[in-house]
């Protein structure tokens, strides 16, 4: 079953409430690759949840790697509510030990509403959740 590379950043990654989704433990398809970062800039935006946006291109993006199915992906879709909230694209991403590869990232689609959201300046969301009380 051929395998795809996902790059996420949010509540998706490890110790966060939907990476049930992505757990090698509970999942044989989904493997963990290694922590990345965005070759290019993006702009993150955060409540509760993560959202990347194209422009205006401000900072890297810092999140894991996941090999995964064909039907892991799809599941990813619907929980991201593909493509009415979020559409994902092919991006070049930075592995920690410094390979770059292509791997699907998750961005706001034009449809997305972020007025209640605050800039992520690190584009790092693990540090601004444990940042920013509200968050908490």
């Amino acid at each position: 079953m051929p395998k795809n590379l996902v790059f996420i950043y949010g509540t998706l990654m490890s110790d966060y409430w939907n990476h049930y989704l992505l757990d090698p433990a509970k999942h044989d398809s989904s493997k963990f690759i290694g922590g990345g970062v965005t070759l290019k800039k993006y702009s993150m935006k955060a409540y509760h949840y993560p959202v990347v946006f194209d422009k205006p291109a401000e900072t890297h993006i810092v999140g894991e790697v996941y090999s995964v199915s064909g039907d892991t992906l799809s599941a990813l879709d619907k929980l991201e509510g593909v493509p009415n909230f979020y559409f994902r694209r092919l991006e070049k991403i930075r592995l920690d030990k410094k390979k770059t590869i292509e791997a699907w990232v998750y961005f706001g689609s034009k449809n997305f509403s972020a007025v209640m959201f605050k800039p992520v300046p690190s584009g790092n969301f693990r540090r601004f959740k444990s940042t920013n009380s509200f968050m908490k």
